[in-house]
């Protein structure tokens, strides 16, 4: 484990953090496949340390990542500065909006705190083309009732971690009408569609 990774383990509370390994390669098969395009509007929940939106952004991509714990927040955006791009844009907030918050478990960790308020202003779920979620398990449903529910008809999810081996997933992603586009590398990755035409 490397040294970031090491102070920054637990910065996410219960869940602690992940770094992504291959976000680039993912993102690049994706345009390769024309599954995005360049200048389409990125969205990464739970951005972390920007690492997926900085990929996304050298991508072509019009690249934005929401973050919850301030530390990792903080770093992302000290990067950009430091770099002095404009995009990505980062934000400090919780990406599941006020109102659906009420219908998740109490035990899917999410906070209801005002640090959020400007951020539904910011960016609307419903102008995002792709968004990107690295999901642990009890996360999955309440994420596939976002992107269904918010997101855009024919706008696209991609899970990086997809727990498709769970039972259930594809139940899951059936009752919130996604279709799946693609599953690769040993089921560690997919890519879902909201159904529908713009």
């Amino acid at each position: 484990m490397s040294t970031l990774e090491h102070q920054t383990i637990g910065l996410c509370h219960e869940f602690g953090y992940v770094r992504s390994k291959h976000e680039g390669t993912l993102l690049d098969l994706c345009i390769r496949e024309g599954w995005i395009k360049p200048w389409e509007v990125f969205l990464d929940l739970g951005s972390g340390d920007g690492k997926v939106c900085f990929a996304a952004a050298r991508l072509g991509l019009i690249s934005y990542g929401i973050e919850l714990a301030p530390e990792l927040f903080a770093m992302a955006e000290q990067q950009r500065l430091s770099l002095g791009l404009d995009n990505p844009k980062f934000f400090l907030g919780n990406y599941f909006p006020r109102e659906y918050r009420l219908h998740l478990p109490q035990s899917l960790f999410v906070f209801t705190d005002e640090r959020d308020q400007d951020l539904r202003e910011q960016i609307a779920l419903s102008s995002v083309d792709v968004f990107y979620a690295y999901l642990w398990e009890s996360q999955i449903d309440p994420v596939l009732g976002l992107f269904a529910g918010y997101a855009k008809p024919s706008a696209r999810l991609i899970i990086p971690n997809c727990f498709i081996g769970i039972t259930g997933f594809r139940k899951l992603a059936e009752r919130h009408s996604l279709d799946e586009i693609t599953n690769y590398r040993s089921n560690s990755d997919a890519i879902f569609r909201r159904k529908g035409q713009l």
